[in-house]
């Protein structure tokens, strides 16, 4: 997205308002984030919610819910009339998006956790650490909007922070970041994490112990999957949901984590 485009959800809340002028967004480019080139918007058809776009093979329309999910290139008269249309606090929000857009690509549903998330980025950029409970309550809201790449480069910057300042993560952090990498797509990633976890000896309650045991067991499953030759990770997966199942008997995760494990094991010809 340009500097200069805007939001196809702030166009379709702009067409929705009683100061639309629909003919002000003919003739704008559409990015769906698909094509190469900028769709030329041919005709707004308000009654029926749906734009129409020239294409090679001739008009075609779509939803404004599609329209939602590009971003348009407006011309100096349409921008000027979709601020115009925009409440400040929308206009708050869209600068807030717009600060975090190059880390968190999707927009999180919540204004909650969007400046959550906000706060988060900026303390990461200004390579600040927060404590134990905020930390919490920023990986949840990332979490939540499934920001995992965003949460590696997060948890990774107070991880870094910690081992710069001489002293091994706390607990909480390693957690994090190795659910982040997991997530990401990185298992290896999350289990070395645990793995320092494992070697600094931090202690750790029944509950976070269970956790750990969960995401290793976990990550090793992922694995599994991508290399079923290597029953190792199934055989130490299976050992990580034991481990849990015996601090926490008929934890749902653990229950979950078997039934997954149950579902990848080779079956007997």
């Amino acid at each position: 997205m340009g500097d200069a485009d805007i939001a196809g959800a702030d166009i379709v809340r702009w067409l929705e308002s009683p100061e639309t002028a629909v003919d002000l967004l003919v003739g704008c480019g559409f990015d769906d984030g698909d094509c190469e080139d900028l769709l030329a918007i041919t005709a707004v058809d308000l009654p029926r919610r749906r734009i129409t776009y020239a294409s090679a093979s001739g008009p075609r329309a779509i939803p404004f819910a599609r329209l939602a999910d590009g971003v348009v290139a407006p011309s100096a008269l349409l921008r000027a009339a979709v601020e115009a249309a925009t409440p400040p606090s929308q206009r708050e929000e869209n600068a807030a998006f717009d600060e975090i857009r190059d880390l968190v690509p999707q927009r999180p549903a919540s204004r909650e956790d969007l400046f959550v998330i906000l706060e988060a980025v900026r303390a990461h950029r200004a390579g600040e650490t927060p404590d134990r409970d905020v930390r919490h309550v920023r990986a949840k809201a990332l979490k939540r909007c499934r920001a995992w790449s965003a949460g590696v480069a997060i948890a990774g910057g107070w991880r870094d922070a910690a081992i710069a300042a001489g002293a091994w993560p706390q607990g909480d952090i390693a957690v994090h970041l190795a659910r982040f990498q997991r997530e990401a797509k990185d298992p290896r990633g999350s289990l070395a994490t645990l793995a320092d976890l494992r070697f600094a000896r931090q202690p750790l309650d029944e509950r976070q112990r269970a956790i750990v045991a969960l995401m290793e067991g976990a990550a090793h499953a992922d694995l599994f999957e991508a290399q079923r030759r290597n029953a190792e990770h199934l055989e130490r997966a299976f050992a990580c949901a034991a481990q849990a199942w015996a601090i926490a008997p008929k934890d749902e995760a653990a229950n979950a984590l078997y039934q997954r494990l149950h579902a990848l094991t080779p079956k007997r010809p």
